[in-house]
């Protein structure tokens, strides 16, 4: 059964695991800008735990940060390869969803890589709309596409 909390300290380190095996690695995060996601005062971490596994592990992440008045920003969202398809990203996205909304803010935005068609398709399935392409996006190379939702 999967469990969604708040992040807490301890689980840097098998956050930044994650993202590491989630995303290539001209994309993902280092521990410090990992670090600074998190960290950033308007920004709320939503941790997924497998609470049938003995240890509860951590399988999914989002950040999602709150510093535009209007719009929610999901800077990423991560899931362990095993639990894809099994609703854990679906869950993590619609608590951010609904947090994002019990702020007063009515939209949410997100930046995903333009080849990552499995990701674009999952937004698009949860009503995010291409807005446009953000050429050389990522700092390692690559573009991306922003996408957004009306909450």
């Amino acid at each position: 059964m999967i469990h969604l909390r708040d992040y807490q300290a301890g689980d840097f380190d098998a956050l930044h695991r994650l993202d590491q095996l989630c995303f290539d690695p001209n994309i993902a995060y280092s521990r410090a800008e990992l670090d600074h996601f998190i960290n950033r005062p308007t920004a709320m971490t939503i941790v997924a735990n497998d609470t049938a596994v003995e240890g509860d592990p951590l399988v999914g992440f989002l950040i999602v940060d709150h510093e535009r008045p209007r719009s929610g920003h999901v800077i990423t969202i991560d899931v362990l390869e095993a639990y894809r398809r099994a609703g854990v990203g679906t869950e993590l996205m619609h608590e951010a969803e609904r947090r994002t909304l019990a702020t007063g803010r009515r939209a949410m935005l997100l930046e995903v890589a333009v080849g990552n068609h499995p990701a674009r398709h999952f937004y698009e399935r949860h009503g995010y709309v291409e807005l446009r392409r953000l050429a050389d996006y990522y700092k390692r190379g690559g573009d991306a596409m922003l996408m957004g939702k009306n909450l």
